[in-house]
């Protein structure tokens, strides 16, 4: 009983503290070409054009895992270097460090009403 309670307890600290850090995968496999800034020396530039944030998770995450072809030249595919959590993990770093807020739909005003 009393591991069952520690298990309990415990599991979900362990499991957080095992969740992948996305600034240091940022750091170890996307600096050199995207830039510490995200300026994007070689890479995209996630500064001057934000909007290549605004895209899905699902077209993202297939953009790190797949690699892709852009005006900057080839990204190469990450998928063999990093598993899904990481990869969800660098995008969520991405889109806090780098990208604006996705408004939602309680944001989004109302049309007027032409009165």
């Amino acid at each position: 009983m009393l591991l069952l309670l520690s298990t309990l307890l415990v599991g979900p600290a362990l499991a957080h503290e095992d969740a992948p850090d996305g600034e240091a995968l940022y750091t170890t496999f996307c600096v050199a070409c995207h830039g510490a800034d995200g300026t994007g020396p070689i890479g995209a530039d996630f500064v001057a054009e934000p909007d290549r944030l605004a895209k899905s998770d699902e077209v993202l995450l297939a953009a790190i895992k797949d690699g892709m072809t852009g005006d900057k030249g080839v990204m190469p595919p990450m998928g063999g270097m990093l598993d899904e959590a990481q990869r969800k993990a660098v995008l969520a770093y991405l889109r806090e460090a780098f990208g604006k807020p996705q408004p939602s739909s309680t944001d989004t005003p109302a049309a007027p009403d032409g009165k």
